[in-house]
């Protein structure tokens, strides 16, 4: 249904499962999964639906409060460049909330060759050769690098359309 310039938009309302945060919903998955894995189970979930990227205090304090005790994965990654964390949303991290002495790739000597998935990485590299390219929660909403190969839960999200159409 379209409606006329002039009159109120329609709710918008998050599915069952889903709670609103500003022009999103969001819905902490307690599923335990890798960083990759929670990338293409967030599409699964709902259309355009991506891991929650964090891009300031107000969101990630939102975070923390609704994951409780829970340290999700956060979806931000430098597996393509170490040092530059990019989030899912394709946006380079400029804010951040990293704890004390992180982020620090911890056992980082090789770097992940851009053919080999990063979930394939830890095998092919042997022990002691896998850094710390993704990213997690820690208390107090503070983060820390981990390996990808680490499962947790995780946050997905979607912009809530502010106008319905039959186009």
């Amino acid at each position: 249904e379209l409606y006329a310039f002039g009159t109120p938009s329609p709710p918008l309302n998050c599915p069952p499962t889903w709670v609103r945060f500003r022009d999103l919903c969001v819905q902490h998955v307690l599923e335990s999964r890798t960083t990759e894995a929670a990338l293409d189970r967030c599409s699964q979930l709902h259309q355009g639906a991506q891991v929650l990227s964090i891009m300031d205090e107000t969101t990630n304090t939102f975070v923390d409060n609704l994951v409780g005790e829970l340290l999700p994965l956060l979806g931000a990654v430098d597996w393509d460049t170490e040092g530059i964390w990019m989030w899912p949303n394709g946006q380079q991290m400029q804010w951040s909330n990293w704890a004390k002495y992180e982020p620090n790739d911890a056992g980082g000597k090789k770097r992940r060759p851009p053919h080999v998935k990063p979930v394939d990485w830890p095998k092919l590299a042997g022990p002691g050769h896998v850094g710390e390219d993704c990213s997690m929660m820690q208390r107090a909403g503070n983060w820390n690098d981990a390996h990808c190969g680490r499962t947790a839960t995780f946050l997905c999200s979607y912009v809530v359309e502010s106008w319905e159409s039959d186009e």
